[in-house]
């Protein structure tokens, strides 16, 4: 869906990374926790490409979507200078969304820096239906512990760390443990793990699905062009599970979201 759409509010919340929150109408309701937008606020083509942009959450029945995001070139830059009002191109949803499974007793989020940005819709989706939700953040300083009041507000666990030599699945291992020694129906401490932000955090995910067998699955950061799956820009490197078999999905088409033992 492609539309043009007001800028409601935007504000710098830490040097170089905004919040802003766009009126898209009937899009809020069919965006999904994982999936992205592309972004273009400027006329004619400098710069030439829209820019992605995960979704960090969305007012369904309010028709608005929020996104953070960190200035990193000239599209961001002149996005961060919109004010209330100003008009902004949108095409989105787009790309595979985090799988929200119905019924979940217990799940863990895990991300790292501007990588937990698309895990507060998720949190607030589980929320809605009454899952217990653990957050697992990391970053390099304080002030991109992103969202973490957000999390909490929503009653999750939520475990930080910005101490270079700690992992924060360390964190989550010690959870697995002690969850499972407090006893679950089901004999494993998570009905699924997901990750975005990090490839060490994502593998130390990995870790502890093959350990306690719940379902993982990470979204991947990635350089996109079109974001709809034409130009083949941003494919990775994928194994069939089946067949053991290496393929090359479009990380904006098949992707962002994947399962972990796919990519890793």
């Amino acid at each position: 869906m492609y539309k043009k759409c007001e800028v409601n509010y935007q504000t710098e919340i830490t040097p170089g990374v905004f919040v802003m929150t766009i009126d898209v109408g009937e899009m809020a309701a069919e965006t999904r926790p994982g999936q992205f937008v592309m972004i273009k606020c400027w006329d004619g083509s400098e710069p030439f490409l829209m820019r992605p942009i995960s979704v960090n959450s969305v007012d369904r029945e309010g028709g608005t979507m929020t996104l953070l995001y960190t200035v990193k070139g000239k599209g961001t830059k002149m996005l961060s200078e919109l004010l209330t009002g100003n008009e902004i191109e949108v095409l989105g949803p787009l790309g595979s969304d985090f799988p929200l499974i119905e019924g979940a007793k217990r799940v863990a989020l895990i991300g790292r820096g501007i990588g937990i940005a698309p895990l507060l819709l998720l949190a607030q989706d589980y929320a809605k239906q009454g899952t217990e939700v653990y957050v697992y953040l990391s970053a390099k300083q304080e002030e991109h512990l992103f969202d973490k009041e957000a999390f909490e507000y929503l009653d999750a666990t939520v475990r930080t760390t910005t101490d270079p030599t700690e992992v924060i699945t360390d964190a989550m291992s010690a959870d697995c443990k002690a969850l499972i020694e407090a006893g679950t129906s089901d004999g494993r401490p998570f009905d699924a793990a997901y990750s975005c932000g990090s490839n060490r955090l994502a593998q130390g995910m990995q870790k502890l699905h093959q350990e306690y067998d719940f379902p993982a699955y990470v979204s991947l950061e990635q350089h996109m062009a079109c974001g709809i799956g034409a130009c083949k820009g941003c494919v990775c490197t994928a194994k069939n599970q089946a067949t053991g078999e290496t393929y090359y999905p479009r990380v904006c088409k098949e992707g962002p979201v994947f399962d972990v033992d796919t990519i890793y």
